[in-house]
């Protein structure tokens, strides 16, 4: 969250819902209530972009198509954040804890990191996708978060969000292409 504070800051973007502050207690947690058209901005502004929804779930799945981020193994409230017995949603699962009821910060499940070093791909907060359909004027979220039961935490569950949809349970992160030297 630091980080997009400082991207709000220098380009004078537009800034976050007042309601989001809730959900974000400090600079070391996901940037959530951002529009597509927000993140895609944010990405840009770093020379970066969102990831496809085919890069997002090979990033949570790797070569041998795990399951979940970090295995086969279901999510246990050590390895992502969702709907647990902290939530508020009628959901919940009451049978886990993963410590949060609402958004963790971003290094809180090491136990849910890819085995390649990828942290919560499997929860705390979903993320949008460079996959649009204009005609629809939607864009993929991927990943669980935590308001999301443990069926939507794997990485092939995938939904659509109107690009000026802002909610407290989706975010972003940013790829690169990798430039090949010839």
């Amino acid at each position: 969250y630091g980080e997009y504070k400082d991207f709000l800051k220098i380009t004078d973007h537009r800034p976050l819902p007042e309601w989001v502050e809730e959900f974000i207690p400090g600079d070391n947690y996901p940037v959530v209530g951002v529009s597509w058209h927000d993140a895609s901005a944010y990405c840009a502004w770093r020379g970066k972009r969102l990831p496809s929804q085919d890069e997002w779930e090979f990033a949570a799945r790797g070569k041998i198509r795990r399951k979940y981020p970090w295995g086969n193994n279901q999510p246990n409230g050590k390895n992502g954040n969702f709907a647990d017995i902290n939530s508020e949603v009628i959901w919940k699962n009451k049978f886990y804890n993963d410590g949060y009821g609402y958004l963790a910060p971003v290094d809180s499940y090491p136990e849910g990191t890819t085995p390649e070093g990828i942290y919560n791909l499997g929860g705390n907060a979903k993320e949008w996708t460079a996959t649009v359909n204009l005609e629809n004027e939607t864009a993929i979220a991927k990943g669980g978060s935590f308001k999301n039961a443990l069926d939507d935490m794997l990485p092939s569950d995938q939904r659509p969000h109107k690009l000026s949809d802002v909610d407290c349970s989706v975010g972003f992160r940013c790829v690169c292409d990798i430039v090949q030297d010839e």
